[in-house]
């Protein structure tokens, strides 16, 4: 099927290697969505239904405070959110699969110095002639180990 999707996100212990398969992947996936600042993790996910034709895939990925309302949250999903309210952005292109089947990618990133909160990890990832795609993530910040409003 010529349909391109994309997995969840899934966050990963940061390692001296990132893994090259979801079934290395899967022992370092983090037990909480909690990041501590100034430590590193991973984020990883599945590109499905490409392959058939040679494509470049621009990524992108983001994070910025999940503490606002409704509809800036909704303009953040779609992209249409100020750069200046994402501490963490990053992007990239590279050449798709050469064959079909789940295409695995991941990345390394460390914690920006934020108030400790919630943030919303964002990743898109765009195909000339195709639709974008989008996902999401809900994770929080915190300093240390020590959850907002904890003593």
């Amino acid at each position: 099927m010529d349909l391109a999707t994309l997995s969840d996100l899934i966050i990963l212990e940061s390692g001296d290697d990132l893994p090259q398969n979801l079934r290395l992947a899967l022992p370092h996936m983090r037990p909480s969505l909690e990041l501590t600042m100034g430590q590193s993790f991973a984020v990883a996910w599945e590109v499905f239904g490409l392959g058939w034709r040679e494509e470049t895939v621009d990524f992108e990925l983001s994070l910025s405070g999940a503490g606002v309302g409704f509809f800036a949250k909704v303009g953040r999903w779609l992209g249409m959110g100020g750069e200046s309210e994402r501490p963490l952005q990053i992007r990239w292109s590279e050449p798709g699969p050469v064959e079909t089947g789940p295409w695995f990618r991941s990345v390394r990133i460390d914690v920006p110095d934020l108030e400790p909160g919630e943030y919303l990890l964002r990743l898109s990832a765009s195909i000339r002639g195709r639709e974008p795609l989008v996902l999401t993530r809900a994770v929080k910040v915190v300093v240390d180990g020590v959850k907002v409003g904890q003593p």
